[in-house]
């Protein structure tokens, strides 16, 4: 009993790395250690939305929420049956015997006795009538904004969907308004401007939503032009003098062959 109640305590530990306490060769094991998962899992058509990743006392904490990509699934629908891809995400012996593969990893990266590995699929989260409200609030913009990308389009509209009930964070969001932001070209800045208000406007007025406000800015030489400028766009509420508000903040550099941009984040959460 003794070792099974140690062995709960240690599970639902969950705190961040201080990568200051680290010597130099720890440091850049566990930055390589993060890097090589996420490659990984991007190649397996799987975006881990939330990485945490801790040592105490000889051992390894990995925390991670999954997000399966459309490929990912439109692949397990060809492989078997169109209800089987269902049944793996819930599948807990598919789901024990990767996390014990990545356990065994951390052990040899890291020189550990013990690995404890989380994870998470985001993907149960989703309902169909929510989707469906998104994609024709959006479908508009398919062709200009997601040309050769209907499977990403897709990703995109159940992010929006897992963001706006706070099952992801900023910094998840942010990455996948960057991606669609950087494989643009000039003349569709002011179109992905109009379709980012509708989006956070969406968000914020949806009845199950967590999110009060949004503020996002974009700087850069925005529509091809010769001087760099910025673009506010704002939606809600933003509190930002308000300390006991509970506001997150994020931001991420695109470089494109147009120039350097750099996008803001600042999403309100309701109480």
């Amino acid at each position: 009993m003794g070792q099974k109640a140690i062995t709960v305590t240690l599970r639902k530990h969950d705190e961040r790395l201080d990568r200051g306490s680290l010597n130099p060769k720890e440091l850049v094991n566990s930055l390589l250690f993060n890097e090589l998962l996420r490659r990984s899992f991007e190649k397996k058509g799987v975006f881990i939305t939330y990485n945490n990743f801790n040592l105490v006392k000889n051992t390894s904490f990995l925390t991670m929420h999954l997000f399966y990509r459309t490929k990912k699934l439109l692949k397990l629908k060809k492989i078997r049956s169109r209800f089987v891809y269902i049944k793996n995400l819930k599948d807990r012996k598919l789901k024990a015997k990767n996390n014990n593969i990545i356990a065994t990893l951390l052990k040899n990266t890291f020189k550990t006795e013990t690995a404890i590995v989380k994870t998470s699929l985001i993907n149960l989260h989703l309902k169909k009538e929510p989707l469906f409200h998104i994609y024709n609030k959006v479908k508009q913009f398919k062709r200009s904004l997601f040309a050769r990308r209907y499977t990403f389009f897709m990703d995109f509209i159940k992010l929006t969907r897992l963001f706006t009930i706070k099952k992801i964070n900023v910094e998840a969001y942010l990455s996948s308004l960057a991606t669609i932001f950087k494989g643009l070209h000039k003349r569709a800045h002011g179109a992905f401007f109009i379709f980012l208000r509708i989006m956070l406007h969406r968000i914020t007025k949806d009845e199950n939503s967590r999110v009060l406000g949004a503020k996002v800015i974009v700087s850069g030489k925005l529509k091809g032009k010769d001087r760099a400028k910025w673009q506010t766009t704002i939606v809600g509420k933003i509190a930002s003098q308000i300390i006991s508000a509970d506001v997150h903040f994020s931001k991420t550099h695109l470089y494109t062959l147009y120039g350097s941009y750099g996008i803001k984040f600042w999403v309100n959460y309701k109480q």
